[in-house]
């Protein structure tokens, strides 16, 4: 089994750049993916629904978010 948590820093890499399809990328594959720095409408997200986003672009996983 396969788990793995990542800080996905509110959607920005090391490059600054925001880009939530490589935080998906990153992480696909695994069993089971704990996230942290997910947000939900905030500025500094371009106000995006990123747990929305995230599952859209993670299709079989089931997703639980709290904030």
């Amino acid at each position: 089994m396969k788990l793995v948590s990542y800080n996905i820093q509110y959607g920005y890499g090391s490059d600054g750049r925001y880009d939530l399809a490589r935080a998906a990328r990153l992480v696909d594959g695994a069993d089971i993916i704990a996230l942290q720095e997910v947000e939900r409408h905030w500025q500094r997200s371009n106000g995006d629904d990123q747990p929305e986003i995230l599952s859209r672009l993670l299709p079989d996983y089931h997703w639980v978010y709290g904030p």
